[in-house]
């Protein structure tokens, strides 16, 4: 446990000594505890501020430049609703119609009945754990979005569809798949062509592609520490959902956009109708942005594995901020909330929200640390004790099975409870936060050794071995 904790320790000073040159409050929200950053402020249409922070990748040169592309996880999904409402205005999609009426596939199933518009405010019926089954899936070829709507078609939504608002990539895989089939494009081609292009977004494009070398490179919390990914873990039918990657410059010129009141890549009033609510089912979920009517806020968050980014706009004062990092956000440690919230906050003069406690969440760290250890440390001792002779008790005996079921329920929990807590699975919580992950199956695997062990040993032993407890007077 000490080197563990001295290793962590120097993990610590290591990843806070990394590079924040020319970046002054980058390094005051304290930029230099993660391996790149890149933030782009803008106001009435103008980039106001580009700063950088941090490499490409851990341990080799290469420093975070204004046009060095990160992805921006599912802040991809404000460009999928763009495209979907610019074929709404090209009278190609209508906002009340049915799923079937473009993925003819869907048609007398439960999905193929919802309106275009309750996908892409998430009131569609679909859960978040529905959308993330798919998370570990990385084809890359032109039809794996294709496969993965295909096999939502036998999925019914896990809530009526308008009942409740639920975030759920399924929305997004379904849109990104009824963009191609009436473009008869395929999404990375109409995105680029459509919105990337026109906007001048020239160091941005559609993950996986072959430019996707340019990426700063992804990093996942890693005891303390960052870990760079060998490769990048997005796949191709994850692109409506989370595949867009872009630059600071980029997505300073794509908020201007957003927020120039003008007719050009879409209406203007197209772009207000993304970015508030008219549904009271969700009042605070436009069409691919969240919103914020206390403050006008209007933004969204994103996470690939490696990265995580932000984008905050005030619409009515026509300012805006990003945040992009190439760092995965930690569950313990390595945590990105409060450099992303504190930036834009402050970009845009609002207070910013309480960050998270992550007190709970190190405690837990600290015990999946420990917990494999004592496991192993009971499967020793009990091998070891296995011919001592035992007393009989009712005590005992229940002191016995009850040690054994909460064992089998620890190994639950972490394996599949925790993660669930969050709508995805153990998969999923290994590719974002391996640390995490890996000792979560770690006291899992561990425990239930440990009790399968316990209760051999205990059975194999002949009754002659057991003797009965002295009696009492």
């Amino acid at each position: 446990m000490l080197a563990r904790l001295i290793a962590l320790c120097g993990l610590l000073l290591f990843s806070a000594g990394l590079s924040a040159e020319n970046a002054p409050s980058l390094d005051r929200f304290g930029a230099r505890d993660f391996p790149g950053v890149a933030h782009a402020v803008t106001e009435n249409g103008e980039t106001v501020l580009i700063e950088v922070s941090g490499v490409r990748e851990l341990g080799k040169e290469g420093p975070i430049l204004p046009d060095t592309p990160f992805l921006v996880g599912s802040i991809s999904k404000s460009f999928t609703a763009l495209s979907i409402m610019q074929l709404v205005e090209a009278g190609e999609i209508e906002l009340d119609a049915p799923v079937s009426r473009y993925l003819p596939e869907f048609e007398g199933t439960a999905a193929g009945s919802i309106p275009v518009h309750r996908l892409l405010n998430h009131t569609s019926g679909f859960t978040t754990a529905q959308g993330n089954t798919t998370q570990t899936d990385f084809d890359e070829d032109g039809e794996a979005l294709a496969r993965r709507v295909e096999a939502l078609v036998g999925v019914e939504p896990g809530n009526p569809t308008g009942s409740t608002h639920q975030y759920s990539n399924a929305n997004y895989q379904l849109l990104g798949r009824i963009i191609e089939v009436v473009s008869e494009q395929t999404y990375a081609d109409y995105v680029e062509e459509n919105i990337l292009a026109p906007a001048g977004m020239r160091d941005s494009f559609v993950h996986p592609a072959a430019r996707s070398g340019e990426l700063a490179q992804g990093h996942r919390p890693w005891f303390g520490g960052f870990h760079a990914l060998s490769k990048n873990m997005t796949g191709a039918g994850s692109a409506p959902q989370g595949g867009i990657a872009a630059s600071a410059r980029d997505m300073a010129r794509y908020m201007a956009l957003m927020m120039n009141q003008k007719d050009d890549i879409l209406s203007a009033q197209g772009k207000a109708r993304m970015m508030r609510s008219d549904d009271p089912v969700a009042p605070e979920y436009g069409y691919g942005w969240n919103i914020d009517a206390g403050t006008g806020r209007v933004w969204h968050g994103g996470s690939n594995a490696g990265y995580d980014a932000i984008v905050a706009m005030l619409p009515e004062k026509r300012r805006g901020s990003a945040v992009l990092m190439n760092a995965g956000s930690g569950l313990a440690f390595g945590r990105t909330g409060e450099l992303r919230l504190g930036l834009t906050s402050e970009a845009l003069g609002l207070e910013a929200p309480e960050a998270a406690d992550a007190t709970p969440f190190v405690i837990i760290f600290i015990a999946l640390c420990v917990l494999p250890i004592l496991f192993l440390f009971g499967i020793y001792r009990a091998w070891k004790r296995r011919h001592e002779p035992r007393r009989k008790s009712r005590w005992r005996t229940i002191h016995f099975w009850l040690s054994i079921l909460l064992a089998l329920l620890l190994a639950w929990g972490f394996v599949f409870g925790i993660p669930a807590s969050f709508g995805a699975d153990i998969a999923a919580t290994i590719l974002f936060v391996p640390d995490f992950g890996w000792l979560s199956v770690a006291t899992a695997v561990t425990a239930v050794l440990w009790a399968l062990t316990t209760i051999g040993l205990r059975f194999a032993l002949t009754p002659a071995r057991d003797q009965p407890s002295p009696a009492r007077t």
